[in-house]
C-alpha cells in the first residue's frame, strides 16, 4: 500500500501539478520520489513509532524493519531460484506461468515469483521479458501524453499505481487491476484516434 500511494502521489505531481518551471519541477519531483522510495525504511520506522503510540498492531512494520516479511513468505528464496533458472533457461522462457513451471517438482512447488518483471522473464525469456515490460511502461506514458479529460487521467493513474503492487506481490495472471488499466488506457487511445480522424476528415472536406 505504501508503494502504491507513493507512486500515485508522485505521478499526480508529475502529470497534474501546476508549476512555474515545469521541467525543473518535474526533475526535482522525480529525484525526491526516488529518494522517498529508496529511503522507505526511515519512513517505516516513523510509522512504527506512531502505531506504537496509538496502541495499534506493529506486526507488519516490525517484520519489514527486521527484514523477515519476505523470509516468512519465502519470496526471497523463490525469487532467487526463479531468476537463476531464467538466466540458465531458453531464450523464449518456460511458457506462460513459467515461474510455476520452474518451481514445479521442487520443495518450492506451489509458489510464484511475486514480481511482474521476474514473472514476465520466466514466461517469455530474459530479454523478451524486459522488452514486454518496457512496452508496458511505454503504453502508460503514451496514454498520459494523449489529450483527455482530467478525471480520466486521474482514474488511469489510480489504476497504474494500484498495479504497482505487482512489483512486490501477486501475479499478473491473477490480477484484475492491471487489465482494467490496459482496457481503460486503450479506450482513451482509441477515442483520441477516432477524434483525430474526424478532425482530419472535416478539414479535408473544407
Amino acid at each position: 500500500p505504501i508503494l502504491c500511494l507513493a507512486v500515485f502521489v508522485i505521478g499526480y505531481l508529475l502529470f497534474f501539478g501546476e508549476f512555474r518551471h515545469k521541467s525543473r519541477s518535474r526533475v526535482i519531483i522525480c529525484i525526491v520520489g526516488i529518494m522517498v522510495i529508496w529511503l522507505i525504511e526511515p519512513f517505516i520506522k516513523i510509522l512504527n513509532i506512531v502505531l506504537v503510540s496509538m496502541g495499534m498492531s506493529t506486526r507488519i512494520t516490525s517484520m519489514i524493519l527486521n527484514n523477515s516479511l519476505d523470509d516468512m513468505n519465502g519470496r526471497d528464496t523463490i525469487g532467487d531460484f526463479v531468476r537463476e533458472a531464467i538466466n540458465q533457461g531458453p531464450f523464449w522462457g518456460y511458457g506462460l506461468a513459467g515461474d510455476r513451471t520452474i518451481l514445479s517438482g521442487t520443495y518450492l512447488q506451489g509458489g510464484f515469483s511475486h514480481n511482474i518483471l521476474t514473472e514476465l522473464q520466466a514466461s517469455f525469456g530474459l530479454i523478451p521479458g524486459i522488452i514486454i515490460f518496457g512496452g508496458i511502461l511505454y503504453f502508460i506514458f503514451k496514454v498520459f501524453r494523449h489529450p483527455t479529460g482530467h478525471n480520466n487521467k486521474v482514474f488511469f493513474l489510480l489504476l497504474v499505481s494500484m498495479s504497482c503492487s505487482l512489483w512486490v506481490s501477486g501475479s499478473f495472471l491473477m490480477d484484475n487491476v492491471i487489465y482494467m488499466m490496459f482496457g481503460f488506457g486503450v479506450n482513451i487511445l482509441r477515442r483520441n484516434s477516432a477524434a483525430n480522424r474526424t478532425y482530419y476528415a472535416i478539414e479535408s472536406n473544407k
